[in-house]
């Protein structure tokens, strides 16, 4: 039951035969009132732009979605972040979904580091050093974005998108894996045997 405790009111799920039984499945762990107004790269912009590019949708074609995905477009216009075209697709300007992806998780990030007397690092600006690659999972929530997990390392606080089959928890150790794609970065979380490599490789580093 733990992916309907961390829901909010209003959010989406999908019930998939499992069995005997359903297996939960999470689309949007964020209402859709939210999303419409939000400074977030959002469930809906996601699939906004799988409609732009003629991509399989993934999200619901229910009468409140669409609502939805209309009312988005048109914050999304208004805020200068793209434009429709006359057959009503939503377009988003290059770089603008990379941009409130980046807001939203660099204020995440900075509330959780002055809560706790931290400096928050942009790890796609400043990425960790090999010495630097092991962190551990301070706090994981649910953001516009994903399942975010907010990371610490000495005085240091960083968050990273979790994807969505990862197992994490509060207190785990997670390496880092730094993927560049063109002018954009992403950062990976590593786990398991691929942690001990990393945690192997940074220790000889260090030394």
């Amino acid at each position: 039951m733990r992916e309907i405790e961390r829901l909010e009111q209003g959010s989406l799920v999908a019930l998939k035969p499992a069995g005997r039984g359903a297996e939960i499945e999470v689309i949007s762990a964020r209402s859709l009132e939210a999303q419409v107004r939000a400074r977030a790269d959002t469930p809906l912009d996601r699939e906004l732009d799988r409609i732009a590019r003629g991509q399989k949708r993934e999200l619901p074609q229910l009468e409140r979605v669409e609502a939805a995905l209309g009312e988005r477009a048109q914050h999304l216009e208004r805020e200068g972040w793209g434009l429709r075209s006359e057959s009503g697709k939503f377009y988003f300007r290059d770089g603008a979904r990379e941009a409130l992806r980046a807001g939203e998780l660099d204020r995440a990030g900075l509330d959780h580091a002055r809560e706790h007397g931290l400096a928050y690092r942009d790890l796609s600006f400043d990425p960790p050093l090999a010495a630097e690659q092991v962190w551990q999972a301070r706090e994981v929530k649910e953001l516009f974005a994903g399942r975010t997990a907010l990371l610490g390392r000495g005085h240091e606080i960083a968050a990273v998108i979790v994807k969505p089959k990862l197992e994490l928890s509060i207190g785990d150790d997670v390496g880092l894996k730094l993927i560049e794609r063109g002018t954009a970065r992403t950062l990976d979380l590593v786990v398991g045997k691929e942690l001990e490599l990393t945690r192997t490789i940074g220790l000889g580093l260090g030394r």
